[in-house]
Parts: structure tokens; C-alpha cells; sequence
């Protein structure tokens, strides 16, 4: 495994780089912070939609059922102290899971497997998903389109064989080329990062129209494509994305719009992209670094809702 850091100074943040081989992952998880009391819930983040507002007891009901990436460990392993423990871990933040619509995941492992916020599009929707499965006792990642029927993800409408867990996103690369500008405003339910906080206004009208139908959310999005921003400070976040290269897993933290994010993996080669992650919940974890953290953006928050849990070899 290798970990490679580079920092841009004028942005003053790091741009982390990650490479993983299939090669040295024995096991993957994902892990939701109370998952039963989230599971079909309206707990996603009410601010982004017209008409709501996060009150200080919203925002402590919400907060107060994320943990700690140690408590993570403590949920799924029954581990009191990860940093004791022979085994190696390396963790990815997944926030958006628990905040947001169109992050879906789906884990065999669960009951119910299906997870989702209210309001979902669920079965009107097609996705990207980020798929594992467990092959001659091997964990493999890919990355494809997906829909979901009474329940159960499907590709090309057949079930997914060996699946252990998958998780829907934002869609950077696909097949090798960049994923077209409407096409990730209508996976990324957090539409400030698509059309920059100044389309207040576009932004509620489309949330309007996704709690009337997916159909007419698509619509609008694609009649108003000519107001997606794709440079400068209005839709500057920083995002974390996974991407596929070959056999590798290939993790990018950076400052700047999902756009540069998805060039920069196009750049590496990397063959299918979706967005990890984005602000205070970005994180790269390992058990066997001091502290815990490898890179975090500067408004982290130590309390987490889901993880992506890798067990390396």
C-alpha cells in the first residue's frame, strides 16, 4: 500500500492522494452509525430543502446519532481499543449517507439489507453504485449503474451476484470518460456544490420539483444547465472521491469543484469515479497512524455517521 501527499499552499490545504491494491484489502465494511433509527427516517439535512430550517434540537438529534470512528469499531467488532488490535484498519469517510438523498446503500449483511432516508426516489431512480463483492474469498470493488426493485439492487435487472455491500453517489468518471455536468446535478442531492450558493432560488425550485416527481427534478435540472458553475469560489468544497483503476482503489481529497475532482482522477487513468464525501466529514483513518487521522478537512467533526471500514492484509 502507499499513501502519497501533496499540498497546494495557495489553497492551504492538502491534496491527499491514495492508492490501495485489491491485492492488499482482505475485507471491506460498511458501517451506519445507528442505522435502525435512521432507516427510512426524514433525517437527511432538512436545510437544504425550501421551507426548512435546522433548529439547535434538530441539530442535536441529528449530531447525536453520529459516534466516534473508535465507536464504530465498538458497533460492528465489539473492538474496546482499535488502536491495540493486531489487525490494520483503514478508514473513508461516508457522510453523505446519513445526510443526504440519492447515497442509497444496500448491505447483505443487514436487516433490513436496504438502507435509505425518506423521501428517496428508490424505485424511480437509477443510480451509481459503488459495488463489493466477495469473489473466491477475495473482496472486489467496481463501479456501475444500478436500480433498485421491492428492494433489491439490480444490474442490467439482474440481481448482483456475491454482493456484500454497495453504496449509491455522485458519478465523476464512468467507463473512462467524465460524467457530463447535469448528470451529477442529478445525483448530488446537495445541489450548492453543482450550481454554487449564489442559485438559491434554482436550487429550492428544484427541490420543489424532486418532492413532486424524479422525472420533473431531471427536467429542470437539464433546463437549467446553463446555470451550473463550473469554476471559481461559488462551488469550491472540499470533496473525496473513490475511484477504480485496474485492481486499485484510488482515493482523492482536494479543494475546488466535483468537475476539477473528476479531471484530476481522469488525469490518473482511473476508469469509473463517484464522490466519496464532502467537508467536515471527509476523512482518511488508520488505526496504525498516531492519533488516528491522516487527513481531514479544517471544520472536522470527530463524531462520524458512516464509514467505509477496509481490513488490509
Amino acid at each position: 500500500m502507499k499513501i502519497i501527499y501533496s499540498f497546494d499552499l495557495k489553497k492551504e490545504s492538502p491534496e491527499i492522494f491514495l492508492d490501495l491494491p485489491f491485492t492488499e484489502i482482505d475485507d471491506m465494511f460498511l458501517s451506519i452509525a445507528n442505522r435502525e433509527k435512521r432507516n427510512g427516517k426524514a433525517l437527511y439535512q432538512q436545510k437544504h430543502i425550501l421551507g426548512f430550517q435546522d433548529t439547535p434540537q434538530r441539530a442535536k438529534e441529528l449530531s447525536g446519532l453520529n459516534i466516534s470512528i473508535p465507536g464504530h469499531f465498538k458497533q460492528n467488532f465489539a473492538i474496546d481499543n482499535v488502536f491495540q488490535v493486531k489487525n490494520r484498519y483503514l478508514v473513508l469517510g461516508v457522510g453523505d449517507l446519513t445526510a443526504n438523498l440519492f447515497r442509497p446503500s444496500f448491505d447483505s449483511s443487514k436487516e433490513p439489507s436496504l438502507f435509505f432516508l425518506k423521501d428517496e426516489p428508490i424505485e424511480h431512480k437509477g443510480y451509481y453504485g459503488l459495488i463489493v463483492q466477495h469473489e473466491n474469498k477475495n473482496a472486489t470493488v467496481r463501479i456501475a449503474n444500478i436500480c433498485f426493485r421491492n428492494g433489491t439492487p439490480l444490474e442490467n435487472n439482474k440481481k448482483i451476484e456475491n454482493l456484500k455491500w454497495l453504496f449509491c453517489s455522485t458519478p465523476l468518471i464512468y467507463k473512462g470518460h467524465m460524467v457530463g455536468s447535469t448528470e451529477m446535478a442529478v445525483n448530488d442531492y446537495d445541489l450548492r456544490h453543482t450550481f454554487g450558493k449564489a442559485n438559491k432560488k434554482i436550487a429550492d425550485a428544484l427541490y420543489r420539483a424532486l418532492r413532486e416527481s424524479n422525472l420533473k427534478f431531471v427536467k429542470q435540472v437539464e433546463e437549467n444547465k446553463a446555470l451550473i458553475l463550473t469554476q471559481g469560489s461559488e462551488v469550491e468544497w472540499y470533496h473525496a472521491g473513490i475511484g477504480i483503476k485496474e485492481n486499485r482503489i484510488i482515493v482523492i481529497h482536494n479543494i475546488g469543484s466535483l468537475w476539477e475532482l473528476a479531471l484530476k482522477f481522469k488525469e490518473l487513468g482511473v476508469n469509473d469515479a463517484v464522490l466519496l464525501d464532502s467537508g467536515g466529514s471527509s476523512v482518511i483513518w488508520a488505526n496504525w497512524n498516531i492519533g488516528g487521522t491522516i487527513a481531514h478537512y479544517v471544520n472536522h467533526r470527530p463524531n462520524r455517521g458512516a464509514l467505509i471500514i477496509i481490513e488490509i492484509k
